[in-house]
């Protein structure tokens, strides 16, 4: 039942960031704790803490028209004690300048358990190589 309830949480932190990403980069920095580490696809997207996570956020928006995230299968989640770890293809879908786009990419998500909420620890985006 514990163990349930646990997947349940981490899904609903996958949730929450899916909804919001593009729309509410506050409410995405809320869910990550205060020494988290964030990776992107760029050389210069490493993020250490909420402010430097904040700042790639609003830069990375501000170059978007239009910003959503979906995921492309159901995420596959794994508990470690206190810790949880999400993996999930997604779709990164907006526009830019004017222009569609759509970027087939994948993230995983380490989480920690503060009390009772699941709190992001890290994240890592990629973008698979087309070949």
């Amino acid at each position: 039942m514990a163990q349930d309830q646990n997947l349940a949480g981490i899904q609903e932190v996958i949730d929450r960031f899916v909804s919001l990403f593009g729309v509410d980069n506050s409410g995405i920095v809320a869910m990550f704790t205060q020494d988290a580490v964030a990776v992107g696809t760029g050389a210069d997207e490493v993020s250490f803490g909420l402010a430097e996570i904040r700042s790639e956020m609003d830069q990375d928006t501000s170059q978007i028209d239009e910003l959503s995230m979906t995921l492309d299968a159901p995420s596959r989640i794994s508990l470690v004690g206190e810790a949880g770890f999400a993996y999930s293809d997604v779709v990164f879908a907006g526009s830019a300048g004017g222009q569609p786009f759509q970027i087939p990419a994948r993230w995983t998500l380490g989480l920690i358990r503060i009390n009772s909420d699941w709190m992001i620890a890290q994240l890592h985006f990629s973008v698979p190589d087309s070949q």
